[in-house]
């Protein structure tokens, strides 16, 4: 690779983001603020009701329908258990097909950006296909099956963050137990919690307060993993979405036309901050009132 002076950077080559947040919270829906077309990977089983109407490709993968009875813990007493699935879980391996054929054949270089939604749908994926392997599924998953399943996960996102691409991922988030102190942690097991937000560029929390939606972009106590690398971005932003005719006035996807990282339309006002002045109100909305419509 040959040496480059970061002066002459216009732009990033690669921009990934992180959606956490938790259910209801606004996540998928920032789909239709995007532009351009996009190809999202759904693991969710609302994904369809979430992304209909939005200009995007898709694939589902549905968790497996997999013996549902309850088994006990105690290792020596699982050693005892016959598990009734018959088949290996299929949502794993039909993922890891389309996804290794898609990226070998071109088909996803079409798009503007991959989306995949969610992260801990995703994980539960690749567990249930890890524990097959390891002759457990069914049972409580042991570390040979959390380090498997790290592993698997990481080099997924590994792959698709290294390619020339704007990439997003949404995540569910949970409360701290109370041994692990105060505040809230990706909704995700063990090292995974570090290594996923480790490889994102920009990691935004999304609230929802009685249906107005906002989009948090600073670190703060409760939420120490959040961060934010586009310059003149608010710490908190309205992201509600008021007249659906025209959604990508709003959220993530206005964000990302105003700090250069996909093409899209002029807005009137910018929610950028310029280097050198001052923001003096948190939340940033559209650019010129629209009358509501629809909410999401």
């Amino acid at each position: 690779m040959a040496i480059r002076n970061a002066k002459d950077i216009k732009k990033p080559e690669r921009s990934s983001f992180l959606l956490v947040g938790p259910p209801g919270s606004g996540k998928t829906t920032q789909i239709h603020t995007m532009p351009g077309k996009g190809f999202v990977y759904g693991f969710d089983a609302n994904i369809e009701a979430a992304i209909m109407g939005a200009n995007c490709d898709y694939e589902t993968f549905s968790g497996d329908v997999l013996d549902i009875d309850v088994h006990p813990l105690a290792s020596k007493n699982q050693e005892k258990v016959k598990i009734a699935t018959s088949k290996p879980p299929q949502a794993y391996i039909e993922f890891e097909k389309s996804w290794r054929k898609n990226l070998e054949s071109g088909v996803l270089d079409k798009y503007d950006y991959w989306w995949f939604d969610s992260a801990s749908t995703f994980a539960l994926l690749i567990m249930d296909r890890v524990q097959w392997l390891n002759g457990r599924l069914g049972k409580h998953p042991e570390q040979a099956d959390y380090t498997s399943q790290m592993h698997t996960f990481h080099n997924v996102m590994r792959e698709a963050l290294y390619r020339h691409k704007v990439v997003v991922m949404t995540a569910h988030e949970k409360e701290k137990s109370e041994k692990e102190g105060t505040g809230y942690k990706l909704a995700l097991t063990g090292d995974l919690r570090i290594r996923i937000p480790l490889l994102f560029g920009n990691i935004f929390r999304l609230e929802n307060n009685r249906g107005e939606f906002s989009i948090i972009t600073v670190s703060e106590r409760d939420h120490r993993y959040l961060r934010n690398n586009i310059r003149g971005l608010p710490a908190e932003l309205d992201t509600t979405i008021t007249n659906w005719d025209h959604p990508r006035q709003y959220g993530l996807g206005r964000i990302m036309v105003e700090a250069g990282l996909l093409p899209g339309p002029a807005f009137k006002t910018s929610i950028l901050v310029k280097p050198g002045s001052v923001a003096t109100v948190k939340k940033v909305g559209p650019s010129r009132p629209l009358p509501p419509t629809r909410r999401t």
